[in-house]
C-alpha cells in the first residue's frame, strides 16, 4: 500500500512505475468486473487505513505516550488524505471497462495524494468543500514547517493536549478536512451509490 499510495523514486523513475504498475496489475487479476471498484484492492486500501489506527494505538502504549499529540494531528490529516488519495480512485474505476482499469489506477497513483484529491473535489463540482478540506490541510502543513510548533506538538501527550490551544486548532483542521472529503463521498449521487455498495459490505 505505501509503495501504490505514497512513494516517490530518489532515483530509477522507470522501475518505480514498473512496480507500481506491478502492484496494481497483481490486484486487478482477481475476478475484476466491467464498471465495478476492483473489491480486492479496496479491501487491501480499507485494511491499510484500519491497520494505521490500530497501529497508532498500540505504538502510543508501547512508547508511554510519548510523541502523542504530532502523531495524532497526523493520523488525523495526513494519514487521512494518504487513504482518501488511494480510495477515490478505485471507487471511480465505476466508470472504466475492465481493460482500462489498469491504466486508470497507474495514471492516478503517479500524481500526489493531495493531486488526486483536488481532482476529485473538482470532477465532481465540490468546489465548497473541496476549498474548506484543502484550506484546512494547507494550515496544518504551515504548522508542521514551523519548528516551534512542530516541537510543542511532538511534547504534548493526552493529558497536555486537552490544555493546548494549538492541538485544539489541530483537531478544527482534522474535522474540517473530514468534512470535506465526507461531502466529496456522500452527497454527490452517483458516487455516493459506490460508497454505500462497496464501503459497507
Amino acid at each position: 500500500m505505501l509503495l501504490m499510495l505514497e512513494s516517490v523514486a530518489i532515483c530509477g523513475d522507470g522501475v518505480h512505475g514498473d512496480a507500481r504498475r506491478a502492484v496494481i496489475a497483481g490486484y486487478l487479476e482477481a475476478n475484476v468486473k466491467d464498471h465495478r471498484p476492483p473489491r480486492f484492492l479496496l479491501n487491501d486500501l480499507v485494511r491499510y487505513w484500519r491497520t494505521i489506527a490500530v497501529d497508532f494505538e498500540s505504538k502510543m502504549r508501547a512508547r508511554k505516550g510519548e510523541g502523542w499529540g504530532l502523531r495524532n494531528a497526523k493520523l488525523r490529516l495526513s494519514r487521512k488524505a494518504l487513504f482518501a488519495g488511494g480510495l477515490l480512485p478505485v471507487l471511480e474505476c465505476y466508470r472504466q471497462p475492465a481493460s482500462d482499469m489498469l491504466d486508470h489506477l497507474d495514471e492516478r497513483m503517479s500524481i500526489p495524494p493531495l493531486d488526486r484529491l483536488a481532482d476529485a473535489f473538482v470532477d465532481r463540482a465540490a468546489l465548497d468543500p473541496g476549498v474548506r478540506a484543502l484550506d484546512a490541510y494547507d494550515e496544518f502543513l504551515a504548522v508542521l514547517d514551523d519548528r516551534a510548533k512542530r516541537r510543542e506538538l511532538s511534547n504534548l501527550g493526552v493529558e497536555e493536549a486537552t490544555e493546548s490551544p494549538l492541538f485544539a486548532r489541530i483537531a478544527e483542521l482534522g474535522k474540517e478536512f473530514e468534512a470535506g472529503l465526507l461531502a466529496l463521498l456522500f452527497d454527490e449521487p452517483e458516487l455516493r451509490r459506490w460508497v454505500r455498495e462497496y464501503l459497507v459490505f
